[in-house]
């Protein structure tokens, strides 16, 4: 998506690992170097607050995140069990970890979680909160889940005297 508008420029800035994976494999003949890429793709972890931005990565390619929140979903499904628990641990390990580590998550009570791609489909909530894995990120703190973190920008205009709201919904 981010090609078409852009063709990678200005200066391949906007080029994405997962698309020079695949120009490296598909279009270049490279496929041990496409594989590689894409083997050792990670996630970024941003944390914003007052004081100002935080990026830390957790280390985990894209197959392997993706298998685990899959078998994470599939075990949850299934309510006869703890065994939903070593993927759900590993997936905070990866996801939370850095950010109890950089204490990022010291004295903070509400999270907002912008998931991307098959993170949208993680149950953040059923994370552990800790190591020993006895307390769950919902225990913790209040989850509020964004499809874009440009929904964190509040708007400061000051408001103007004699502004009015009309809200319409259908009968029942």
């Amino acid at each position: 998506q981010m090609y078409v508008m852009t063709q990678g420029g200005p200066a391949k800035t906007t080029l994405t690992p997962a698309y020079l994976s695949y120009t490296a494999a598909f279009n270049q003949n490279q496929w041990g170097q496409g594989a590689a890429m894409a083997f050792l793709l990670f996630v970024l972890i941003f944390v914003l607050t007052r004081e100002g931005i935080l990026a830390l990565t957790g280390e985990m390619g894209q197959e392997r995140l993706r298998s685990r929140v899959e078998l994470l979903r599939d075990l949850i499904r299934h309510p006869d069990g703890e065994r939903w628990r070593a993927p759900a641990a590993s997936l905070a390990e990866v996801l939370i970890g850095p950010l109890q580590q950089a204490s990022a998550l010291d004295n903070l009570r509400q999270l907002y979680v912008v998931p991307h791609g098959i993170l949208n489909y993680l149950p953040f909530s059923l994370l552990p909160s800790n190591e020993s894995g006895d307390r769950l990120l919902v225990e913790d703190f209040t989850l509020a889940y964004l499809p874009t973190a440009a929904a964190l920008l509040e708007n400061r205009l000051p408001r103007q005297a004699g502004q009015t709201l009309l809200a319409v919904a259908p009968a029942r």
